[in-house]
């Protein structure tokens, strides 16, 4: 059979060979999932479903969505309809057909690479059945070496990863006992070679918890590479791998003639094989290194206890060790070996600086050597003794080619920093702060198992909650116990299966499970009281966390939103600016009579927005901003509208935002000018002002003086005189006052300035008044009989005056003080009621309150 006979696909007309129909699926999954992530999501959703034909659209491309995963999940063998469930009824579903699936994918997996047993009889190393190992890294089998070899002796046969079905445990032969206790791991090191500070393992608490201090942190601090780790180097090709001398080391002596080697070398390639599955901190089982003419694979297995002689070399800063994604390497050197490494050219670390696309260590093969990286002992058990031929070719390969790759990096690295080092300098720096990592235990903590429960997506209630932890406790006493993997006792899509069943019978706990772990079936009986106490637990709540929370409320929201049929108001249909004829997802719109009418009801109820989406339009308005009602939407369309993004948007109105913020910075600057001129011209003003009340006041006193000096030198002037002198002292007062008006001076003050003068002149007039009665003076004697006359008309009689001394009255507090006036009238009061007395005339009341109580008498 040739091969493209082999590869024809008769039952999946159009295709030749299964890699063309892989080739075509890929595509048709990736336009889908393109597709998908374009759809509106949130309030675009909300917007879009409003339209009829969206929403129609949705339902039926749903529908189809719906019919094809129904016909997945009766090909997986799963009951049931999906379209007469609820949401998460759909979801769960779904995710059962998805655990099926990939459970059988995982069984298949097993059983072509030899990990689960078949019927067919497989001895190690050898062929058997015409099956390839299945998976992606599996396309080009036809390409790598082994296939080409296999079909030079056979063209119908194929290579077959094969296991030992029954492996000795390697971990039950270690000298060192294994410790899976939660206590700190304390490095194994004894002797600290190439060492510039002596050997010190010290305890200390960082934030991750108790560990041990690094052997070699001070020595990897102070490590700086020398000039010529830094420079241009010329490559040097290596011999190809069937010409070059290879060692298996598997015995002390071979180690110590290798070391001594190693010591006198500048550079040298380590690359470690690992096993996890079956231990629970795992172990390293194999070490490949290799310098530029020799290749050494090491049984790590073998010589665990005695490989840390090899510390000369690793920690020798003269010799630089080149690895490929050193992270875990580091790890496994300390926790397994006790062998630490200073100075390290990490190639994943270079590649990141070169921006390559790919990372791997197959990329850098094929890039740089041209050699296609052999996947097939990807998966492979390296706990077996004896390897295969295969076997150890594949983990030559991985070191064998490594050094040119260094070589090549080294240049290419210089060339992007335009003959500069800082790049070189760089992944060094960088792979010495990998060398400075220190191995720490897994430790179980009170919310570890909250970690595996936020990733699951699911939402789980007490009952659950209870019985994920408890199980997740056993599993991890079970695998520190055993030495076993957590993966091994119970897979964690397993362990979440039965938390959230919770099964009643023992049977229902290996349903469960597919295929049943051995440890699950030995401990059923544990695991069955878990689950019924769990189930006995009180129903509280849901336990949600925030992720789960929210993408539980995002999966009602989603189905809120299908099945609504709302036209909203705030549509794009409302603006005065929407386009029918506008391309969307699903085409453009076919429905403009029914867009029209839903047009014009929400014009009359929706005003324009003033800043819309789409700028550049070429729309004509109104005067008043509205737009023509007779404009039709076949006009409308055929204007330019152009689509603005919200950044193109921002970038139009960024001048405007700049005007704005000068304008207002313009507007503080004035009002702070203001306010300081306005601060200036007040305390001016309060100095002018309190120097002229000071001169008024002293002016008043002068004034007050002068009264008393006339009163008490009236007598010896007519009144004529008096009078005249008491205008002018008027006279002068109110130019005081007529001066001090412009300064602010209070009214109140002025008011009561003026009274106290005109009292004074007032008091004047009666004293002289009274004085021409007695003296005769015919002039006042006319006045007063004259005014006496008139008085006697009205039937009134002229009151009499008394005299009253005004000398020891303040009159600037004499109306600012009520106590003091109403003192001062209740002694002219009693004046009157004596005078009264003696005379027996009648007095009579002036002024305010005239005839009423209170009343001031005239004097």
């Amino acid at each position: 059979m040739t091969d493209d006979a082999e590869d024809k696909l008769p039952s999946l007309p159009g295709f030749d060979t299964l890699q063309d129909f892989f080739k075509h699926g890929y595509k048709t999954v990736m336009e889908g999932i393109r597709a998908s992530n374009n759809l509106p999501t949130g309030s675009k959703f909300d917007m879009y479903t409003s339209y009829p034909d969206f929403h129609h659209l949705m339902k039926c491309q749903g529908g189809k969505v719906l019919d094809l995963i129904n016909l997945l999940l009766r090909h997986q063998g799963i009951s049931g309809n999906i379209h007469h469930r609820d949401l998460e009824d759909k979801f769960e579903l779904v995710v059962e057909g998805n655990d099926a699936i990939l459970e059988r994918v995982g069984e298949n997996l097993d059983e072509w690479n030899g990990v689960r047993r078949n019927n067919e009889p497989a001895i190690e190393g050898t062929q058997a059945g015409p099956v390839r190992v299945s998976g992606s890294w599996n396309k080009n089998l036809k390409t790598s070496a082994v296939w080409k070899e296999r079909q030079s002796n056979d063209a119908t046969q194929t290579v077959r990863l094969v296991t030992s079905k029954v492996t000795e445990r390697p971990q039950l032969k270690f000298k060192d006992k294994i410790d899976n206790s939660s206590s700190p791991w304390e490095p194994k090191i004894k002797e600290k070679p190439n060492a510039i500070k002596p050997l010190a393992i010290l305890y200390e608490e960082t934030e991750f918890g108790g560990c041990y201090s690094h052997p070699y942190e001070f020595e990897l601090e102070a490590f700086n590479p020398d000039d010529s780790f830094i420079s241009r180097v010329t490559p040097k090709k290596p011999l190809p791998l069937e010409k070059t001398p290879f060692v298996f080391v598997d015995n002390e002596d071979k180690l110590n003639i290798m070391a001594k080697y190693l010591n006198s070398q500048k550079e040298i390639a380590i690359d470690l094989e690992h096993h996890n599955y079956r231990s629970f901190q795992g172990f390293t089982c194999l070490m490949q290194i290799s310098t530029r003419t020799q290749d050494y694979v090491i049984d790590a297995i073998e010589l665990r206890d005695k490989l840390h002689i090899l510390n000369e070399s690793f920690t020798n800063p003269k010799i630089v060790k080149v690895l490929h994604g050193a992270s875990s390497d580091i790890i496994w050197l300390q926790r397994d070996l006790g062998l630490y490494i200073v100075n390290m050219f990490d190639t994943h670390q270079a590649a990141m600086l070169l921006n390559f696309s790919q990372l791997n260590l197959a990329f850098l093969l094929k890039h740089y050597c041209q050699v296609d990286a052999n996947k097939h002992f990807q998966m492979y058990d390296w706990r077996i003794r004896p390897l295969s031929e295969e076997a150890v070719k594949y983990a030559r390969e991985d070191t064998h080619f490594l050094l040119y790759i260094y070589d090549m990096m080294r240049n290419a690295l210089i060339e992007a920093a335009n003959g500069q080092t800082n790049l070189l300098k760089s992944v060094y720096s960088r792979s010495t702060e990998l060398c400075k990592r220190r191995y720490v235990k897994s430790v179980l903590t009170e919310d570890g198992h909250m970690d595996m429960y936020r990733r699951s997506k699911k939402l789980f209630n007490n009952k659950q909650m209870y019985a994920l932890e408890q199980i997740y406790r056993w599993r991890d006493k079970t695998a520190r116990e055993l030495d076993e993997s957590v993966g091994y006792v119970l897979p964690n899509h397993m362990l979440l299966h039965i938390c959230e069943s919770l099964p009643r019978e023992m049977q229902g706990i290996l349903a469960c499970c597919n295929p049943v772990p051995p440890l699950v079936r030995q401990n059923l009986l544990e695991l069955h009281q878990i689950v019924l106490k769990a189930r006995e637990q009180p129903l509280i709540k849901p336990i949600i966390s925030e992720e789960t929370a929210e993408t539980h409320q995002n999966r009602q929201e989603l189905a809120l939103k299908m099945e609504s049929k709302v036209n909203c108001v705030h549509d794009l249909v409302c603006m005065k600016d929407f386009r029918p004829d506008l391309p969307t997802l699903i085409g453009k719109h076919t429905e403009p009579t029914s867009i029209q009418d839903s047009h014009q009801e929400a014009v009359s109820c929706v005003k324009t927005p003033q800043l819309s989406v789409f700028c550049g339009s070429d729309m004509d308005t109104s005067e008043d901003g509205e737009e023509d009602e007779e404009e039709n939407l076949a006009s409308i369309a055929a204007k330019s509208i152009k689509f603005a993004s919200p950044y193109q948007r921002y970038k139009s109105t960024k001048p405007y935002l700049f005007a704005l913020e000068e304008e207002r910075k313009k507007k503080e600057e004035e009002k702070k000018l203001a306010e300081s001129k306005r601060i200036k011209t007040e305390e001016e003003s309060s100095a002018r002002m309190e120097l002229v009340e000071e001169q008024i006041s002293e002016k008043l006193n002068s004034i007050r003086d002068q009264v008393m000096n006339t009163t008490s030198r009236k007598r010896d002037h007519s009144p004529d005189e008096h009078l005249s002198a008491l205008s002018s002292l008027n006279d002068q007062v109110g130019k005081k006052k007529r001066k001090a008006e412009p300064l602010n001076i209070r009214s109140d003050e002025r008011v009561t300035s003026n009274h106290n003068v005109g009292l004074f002149i007032k008091e004047e007039k009666n004293e002289i008044s009274k004085e021409a009665q007695v003296s005769g003076n015919p002039n006042a004697a006319a006045g007063q009989s004259r005014k006496k006359k008139e008085k006697s008309q009205q039937g009134n009689s002229r009151p009499s005056t008394i005299s009253v001394d005004y000398s020891s009255i303040n009159y600037n507090e004499f109306h600012s003080n009520p106590a003091q006036k109403s003192a001062f009238l209740k002694q002219i009061d009693a004046k009157f009621q004596s005078q009264k007395k003696k005379k027996g005339g009648k007095f009579k009341k002036s002024g305010k309150g005239s005839g009423k109580k209170g009343g001031a008498f005239k004097i």
